[in-house]
C-alpha cells in the first residue's frame, strides 16, 4: 500500500506540468522615494531541456553507464547506428568580418580558389600569418609582410579554401579563437548591406567532427564523456536531416558557438587530457541517440537545478516524447557550481531591463504576481508589477532579460534544496515534487515543504525523512519537529498486513489506518504501549494522547483498550 502510495506521490509530482507559486504574490509597493530590493534565488544554468551535463557527470560518478545516462535524460529512446548519417558536417565557425587572420601551424596551409583542389593561389609559409579581407566583392590577400598576392581573388560564387590535411599542417583563424586540423576552411565572401563580409566554414567528415565539439573537460570520467559524444551526435544528425547543411546566416549545418555547439577544432583534441575525449569519440564511433530509429533533437545544458524541463513548458511548440521533465539526481555534486546562485537586483533596474526586452515601460517594479511554472520547476510565465503598470513575460524572456543562469528561480524566497535534504530528494527520484518553503529551522533540525508532503533532516541522527499523506497532516498540526513529538527517525513505514501505516518520532509515533484515521501517542502512554505489547495487544490508537486538567495522561486503541497514566503512578491499561 505504501510502495503504491509513493508511485502515485511521485507519478502526481510529475505530471503537473503548470503549477503556480505558492506565496509569491505581488509584493507591497515601496513607501515613496524608496526602491525595491529582490534577491532571485536559483538552481541549475541553462534552458533545462534534456541532458544536464553536470547530472551527467554526478550520474558517472555514481557508476551509471553512458547508455544509461542518456536513456534517463532521454525518455523511451536507445542507443543505436541510425539508418543513415551524412558524410560531412559544416561548422560555422565565425562570420560578420571584414578581414579575418589565418597563421599557418606544423607546416604550410595552401590556399586555394573554387574548391578544395581548385586553383592553387599560394601557400602560407609555416608561422606566418597572413590576412585575407573584402575589396570590391572579392578577396584580397596580404602576406604577414604587408604585400598584396596578386589581384583580387573569387567572390560570392567562388569560394576560397584552405588546405591543410594532406600537408600535415594546421590553420589558425584568429577571429574564430582556434587551430582546425581536419578537413578543409571554406571562405566566404557574402552579402551583408554594405560592405560584403567574411565568413568561414569548418567541412570536416561525420565521423570526425566530434573530435573538436568543446562542451565538456576532457578530464570528466569517461561514462559522461560518452555520453556528451551520443548526445552531440544525436544532435548534429538530426539538425542536418532537418534543416540541411547550408542555413541562412552561417552557410553551415551548425554554428561553433552555444547557438548550436561549441567547436574548438584542433584545440579540443590537442588540449588537456584530449586523448581521453579522443578515446570517447572512438568508443561511440556512429553511434547516436534513437527514438523510433532515428537520432533525437539532443538538447543539452550545464545544469538542471535537479529536475529537467519538458520542451514545450520552455520553449512552447508541440511536445517532444523524448524531452520530458525527468528527476536529475547527479546534478547535486560538490564541483557543480550551478547548482544553487542568487541575484539581487533593484526594482529600478528590473523594470529597465524588462523595459529593454520588451518595449514595455512599467517604472519601477514593486513585486511579482501570476507565477505560472512547469513541471521541473521552470518559470512558464510572470506579471511584474512597477509603479507605472505592469507586464507578463514568458519565463525565457524574463531569464534573458534579468541575466539569469535559468527559470528555476524564486523571488525573495529561498526555495533552492540542498545539502542533506537535496541528497534525499534526489534518492527519492524527485518524488516530493516542487519546493512549497524554504529550509527552516525545527528543534532538532531542519524541514522543508514540498507539492507532496516535506523533508525532515533530524541532526541528532543524522539523517533525512519525507512524510506526506495523513501522518504527516497530524504531524503538521501537532507543530512538527517543535511538538511534542520532536523530529522523525523513520519515514512512513507499511504496515501491509494491518492495511496501516507507521512513522516513528523522537518522542512517539504517529500511527494510521483508514478506519482510525492518524493519531499520536507519546510520553508515558507510548512507553505502556512498547513495553506491552505494542500494535498486537492494543491496535491502532482511535485517539491522541490526552491530558487532562489533573495531570492523567491516556489514549484509546481500537481493540478496545485504554492506556492511562496518572501522575507519580504506574500506567495501567482498561478494557473499554
Amino acid at each position: 500500500m505504501l510502495i503504491r502510495r509513493l508511485r502515485r506521490a511521485a507519478a502526481a509530482s510529475r505530471s503537473v506540468l503548470i503549477a503556480a507559486l505558492v506565496g509569491l504574490l505581488a509584493l507591497p509597493a515601496p513607501r515613496a522615494g524608496a526602491d525595491s530590493t529582490f534577491t532571485f534565488h536559483g538552481m541549475g544554468w541553462g534552458h533545462r531541456i534534456g541532458m544536464s551535463q553536470w547530472g551527467a557527470y554526478g550520474l558517472a560518478l555514481e557508476g551509471w553507464s553512458a547508455g544509461a545516462i542518456v536513456r534517463h535524460f532521454y525518455t523511451g529512446t536507445t542507443v543505436g547506428v541510425p539508418p543513415s548519417k551524412p558524410g560531412r558536417v559544416r561548422v560555422g565557425l565565425i562570420q560578420g568580418q571584414t578581414a579575418l587572420h589565418v597563421k599557418a601551424e606544423d607546416g604550410k596551409v595552401e590556399l586555394r580558389l573554387g574548391s578544395p583542389g581548385g586553383e592553387l593561389i599560394r601557400a602560407i609559409p609555416k608561422g606566418a600569418t597572413w590576412t585575407i579581407e573584402v575589396q570590391s566583392g572579392k578577396y584580397r590577400i596580404v602576406s604577414a609582410k604587408g604585400n598584396q598576392i596578386g589581384g583580387l581573388w573569387g567572390g560570392p560564387w567562388r569560394h576560397l579554401f584552405l588546405r591543410y590535411v594532406p600537408l600535415g599542417s594546421r590553420v589558425r583563424i584568429t577571429e574564430a579563437g582556434h587551430a582546425y586540423g581536419r578537413g578543409w576552411v571554406e571562405l566566404n565572401v557574402y552579402p551583408s548591406g554594405a560592405p560584403n563580409l567574411l565568413r568561414a566554414i569548418a567541412n570536416v567528415p561525420a565521423r570526425q567532427y566530434p573530435y573538436g565539439v568543446a562542451e565538456v573537460s576532457s578530464s570528466w570520467p569517461g561514462a559522461a564523456l560518452r555520453a556528451q559524444v551520443l548526445a552531440l551526435r544525436s544532435y548534429v544528425f538530426e539538425k542536418i536531416a532537418r534543416l540541411g547543411q547550408h542555413r541562412t546566416g552561417c552557410n553551415c549545418a551548425v554554428y561553433a558557438t552555444t547557438a548550436d555547439q561549441v567547436y574548438a577544432g584542433w584545440d579540443k583534441e590537442s588540449g588537456f587530457a584530449g586523448d581521453r575525449w579522443v578515446d570517447a569519440v572512438d568508443d561511440t564511433a556512429g553511434k547516436a541517440i534513437l527514438h523510433q530509429g532515428q537520432p533525437i533533437q539532443a538538447y543539452y545544458h550545464a545544469s538542471s537545478g535537479g529536475v529537467t524541463e519538458a520542451n514545450e513548458d520552455q520553449w512552447g511548440g508541440s511536445p517532444l516524447p523524448y524531452l520530458r521533465s525527468v528527476c536529475d539526481p547527479g546534478d547535486w555534486t560538490g564541483v557543480n557550481p550551478y547548482a544553487t546562485w542568487s541575484v539581487t537586483l533593484s526594482g529600478t533596474a528590473v523594470g529597465a531591463m524588462l523595459e529593454a526586452a520588451t518595449g514595455k515601460d512599467v517604472g519601477q517594479v514593486t513585486g511579482f504576481s501570476g507565477v505560472v511554472r512547469g513541471a521541473g520547476g521552470g518559470l512558464r510565465s510572470i506579471t511584474a508589477n512597477g509603479t507605472d503598470g505592469s507586464v507578463t513575460v514568458g519565463g525565457t524572456t524574463f531569464r534573458s532579460a534579468l541575466g539569469l543562469r535559468s527559470t528555476r528561480v524564486w523571488v525573495n524566497s529561498n526555495r533552492t534544496i540542498k545539502g542533506e535534504i537535496r541528497e534525499k530528494y534526489d534518492a527519492l527520484s524527485c518524488a516530493p515534487g516542487l519546493p512549497k518553503s524554504a529550509e527552516v529551522d525545527q528543534t532538532g533540525g531542519h524541514r522543508q515543504r514540498f507539492a507532496v508532503g516535506a523533508l525532515y533532516h533530524n541532526h541528532t541522527r543524522g539523517l533525512v525523512r519525507w512524510l506526506f499523506g495523513a501522518i504527516h497532516t497530524k504531524y503538521v498540526a501537532l507543530g512538527e519537529g517543535d511538538g511534542v513529538l520532536g523530529m522523525p527517525r523513520s519515514g512512513i513505514i507499511e504496515m501491509a498486513k494491518l492495511n496501516g501505516e507507521r512513522t516513528r518520532f523522537e518522542a512517539g509515533f504517529v500511527y494510521w489506518k483508514a478506519a482510525t484515521g492518524a493519531h499520536e501517542i507519546h510520553g508515558r502512554v507510548v512507553d505502556h504501549f512498547l513495553a506491552n505489547g505494542k500494535i498486537a495487544a492494543f491496535g491502532f490508537p482511535t485517539t491522541d494522547v490526552i491530558v487532562k486538567a489533573n495531570g492523567v495522561q491516556r489514549a484509546d486503541f481500537d481493540k478496545g483498550w485504554r492506556i492511562r497514566c496518572p501522575p507519580a503512578k504506574a500506567c495501567t491499561q482498561i478494557a473499554l
